[in-house]
């Protein structure tokens, strides 16, 4: 039982606003660890309670997106227990992603999350893992990237390929 659940989420959302996300995952992990709520539903509280404007962004880290990853970009990072160091590598990477793409890293996630919602399976040869989530991007109509025929994405006035420079 967690007989102060509402104070504890309220001081974990204070952190986060006051802090940032870091800080904010270490009290989920620490001080204000609630009984029950593990790092998925945490990620998401954190996701889903942070001012949009605010970076880095929270962003949801569960079992699908660690599948995802392992899968698709060969990151192996373990979504099922708590982990200030995995919560971090995480969140570096897709904020690195995003800024290689010029993109937000919410729109990463959103792809992510998309193709287990839909069962969209994008063709994987032996591609880059930016080149994977670049595929995404355009799949999941993200502004300023579109698919074309073939193994080509569109972004911007460029046009990307296996072996693209900017991917």
């Amino acid at each position: 039982s967690n007989p102060d659940a509402v104070g504890s989420l309220v001081a974990v959302a204070r952190t986060l606003r006051d802090v940032g996300v870091e800080a904010a995952y270490l009290s989920l992990v620490t001080d204000q660890r609630l009984r029950f709520l593990g790092p998925s539903f945490g990620t998401k509280f954190l996701h889903f309670c942070q001012d949009p404007d605010q970076r880095p962004r929270a962003l949801i880290f569960d079992a699908f997106v660690a599948g995802w990853l392992k899968e698709n970009a060969g990151v192996d990072l373990e979504a099922s227990t708590w982990s200030t160091d995995t919560s971090r590598d995480y969140l570096e990477l897709m904020h690195s992603w995003a800024r290689q793409l010029g993109c937000q890293p919410d729109d990463l996630e959103r792809c992510i999350l998309s193709q287990h919602r839909h069962g969209i399976e994008i063709e994987r040869r032996a591609r880059p893992p930016v080149l994977v989530v670049v595929a995404f991007l355009a799949v999941f109509q993200v502004p300023g990237w579109i698919a074309v025929p073939g193994d080509r994405i569109v972004h911007g006035n460029r046009v990307c390929h296996n072996g693209c420079h900017h991917c």
